[in-house]
């Protein structure tokens, strides 16, 4: 009958984990689609604030999730191993439910969404590969300068 009960209270710890996980992976998914919505919103989503405030919630939630799940579950400690795929499993899942975020702001909140990123993105490259042909033309211009000579 002992070793019944040891059984169920480790199955139960073995579910406590995995939700604990799912739950930390929900929110920081949740977290980065609200950085998403704020840029949106102010207009910054071109910015250094847009990288620094998406590390910043990845590295916020993987440590602090971390740190509960260490005294917890694992009596106060955490191996490398297990840190990083716990906090791979966050990742993977808050990808998961960003990219959710994400296909539903393209297809139902902002559709001209996608034709303003190609927009955008055509005026930052477009002047680049401008350039690139011009120094292109230009090295090639100076590899017949010395057959005419």
């Amino acid at each position: 009958m002992d070793d019944l009960s040891t059984e169920k209270t480790d199955r139960e710890l073995q579910k406590n984990k995995a939700r604990f996980v799912l739950n930390q992976g929900a929110f920081m998914g949740l977290a980065l689609a609200g950085v998403f919505w704020f840029l949106q919103m102010t207009g910054l989503e071109t910015s250094f604030l847009d990288s620094v405030l998406n590390w910043l919630v990845y590295i916020g939630f993987i440590h602090i999730s971390m740190v509960r799940y260490r005294q917890n579950f694992m009596s106060g400690s955490l191996e490398y191993g297990q840190g990083v795929w716990l906090g791979t499993r966050m990742a993977m899942l808050a990808g998961i439910v960003l990219g959710a975020w994400m296909f539903l702001y393209m297809k139902v909140i902002n559709p001209s969404y996608t034709d303003e990123l190609i927009l955008q993105m055509q005026e930052t490259y477009l002047p680049w590969e401008c350039l690139k042909m011009r120094l292109l033309r230009w090295k090639i211009s100076l590899l017949w300068l010395p057959i005419l000579y």
